[in-house]
């Protein structure tokens, strides 16, 4: 179950809105035990995921991110697709082409963000793999 009582399978149906006051939410928490490193854009906006997984399934997912709506709202998504999958899996549902395609709606100059909200959670769960490995 996610920390915000959604399942990943019904992000699709909700609008930036919805990902926008789940993102705010989640953003207040503290980090979770196992911390991606900091990813940041050509502007200065930075965002880490951290990530709660036990035996190799993500069970809980935070972030750290400027209050830029649109990121909030990217980084939810990405929160959201991947509590509940095993960290492979994750890393599939996990690209800035899934994330643009789910909110298309975000005007161009702004689309830019999902390449942040992604690299942000892939770092994250290259820094749990780690973790598994060794």
């Amino acid at each position: 179950m996610t920390g915000c009582g959604c399942a990943p399978a019904a992000s699709a149906r909700l609008s930036i809105i919805d990902f926008i006051e789940r993102g705010y939410a989640r953003r207040r928490r503290p980090p979770l035990a196992v911390a991606g490193s900091w990813q940041e854009d050509d502007e200065g906006r930075r965002v880490r995921f951290s990530l709660a997984v036990a035996g190799g399934v993500i069970g809980e997912v935070g972030f750290e991110a400027p209050s830029c709506t649109t990121l909030v709202a990217y980084c939810e998504l990405a929160a959201e697709r991947v509590t509940g999958l095993s960290l492979r899996d994750a890393v599939r549902r996990s690209g800035a082409t899934e994330l643009l395609a789910l909110l298309p709606h975000v005007p161009p100059y702004k689309r830019a963000l999902a390449r942040l909200a992604s690299a942000g959670m892939l770092a994250a769960l290259a820094q749990s793999a780690k973790g598994d490995s060794g």
